[in-house]
């Protein structure tokens, strides 16, 4: 009996010393598509990288591992995501099941501009982004989650049928749930009621952002059919997942 204990306390620490010297390069090939880590430093328990969506640079990537999370039955991570633009931190604690994000931070006009550019849209003034919490799958398909974005509002410009456009929009309020395997947004004015962007990312990874009568009025381009001003007008479709 003894010898079989010896022989387990061995082969543990012989598991913490491979994860303390495992270096961080082996999380390259865990991070699920589109999403991508390179320039990768460090150990799997403390280290750092670039992250990349779609191709898209967000920032530099650092994280610590959570020993408090084993006692779940889980693996959990502090981390920070920044650059010049882009500035957020939380947690992800992963399971057999599923993982759970949580984030908070800011996103600054030129990142969003990055993001915004195949679609010919400039966009003034930063987000706030207070508490998102997500339950996702493991190919980071959303499961359940809310969270709440603030964009402080300010100048707009975009083109639309060759032409350009230009309109400053007030503050505005965007409030994320996710149920059923669908996530939504909905944003509206921060000081009215009325939706002006509804977004959905439907379980098959498509993302359908909408906007609806209202929002065509503080655009500049009033919507010329009959419609109320809650309902969505103009609807696009993007493959994210």
């Amino acid at each position: 009996m003894r010898t079989a204990l010896v022989a387990l306390a061995g082969v543990a620490a012989f598991a913490v010393a491979a994860l303390y010297f495992a270096p961080a390069a082996l999380l390259v090939d865990a991070v699920p598509a589109p999403a991508r880590l390179t320039q990768v430093e460090g150990r799997v328990w403390h280290g750092a990288g670039r992250l990349a969506y779609n191709e898209q640079d967000l920032g530099r990537l650092t994280w610590r591992f959570d020993p408090a999370a084993l006692q779940d039955g889980a693996l959990g991570l502090s981390w920070r995501l920044a650059d010049a633009s882009v500035t957020l931190a939380g947690t992800v604690c992963a399971t057999v099941a599923d993982v759970a994000v949580r984030a908070a931070g800011a996103v600054q006009e030129a990142a969003i501009d990055r993001m915004l550019l195949p679609y010919h849209i400039d966009l003034g003034g930063a987000i706030a982004i207070a508490d998102v919490d997500l339950r996702l799958r493991h190919d980071l398909r959303p499961l359940r989650g809310a969270g709440t974005l603030r964009w402080e509002g300010g100048e707009v410009r975009y083109r639309l049928a060759g032409e350009g456009h230009f309109a400053t929009l007030p503050p505005m309020v965007g409030e994320v749930t996710v149920a059923a395997g669908e996530g939504r947004l909905v944003v509206k004015s921060e000081n009215a009621p009325t939706p002006l962007i509804v977004a959905r990312l439907d379980a098959a990874g498509w993302a359908h952002i909408g906007i609806t009568q209202r929002f065509t009025e503080l655009a500049g381009l009033p919507w010329r059919g009959r419609a109320a001003p809650a309902d969505v007008v103009l609807e696009v479709s993007e493959l994210l997942l």
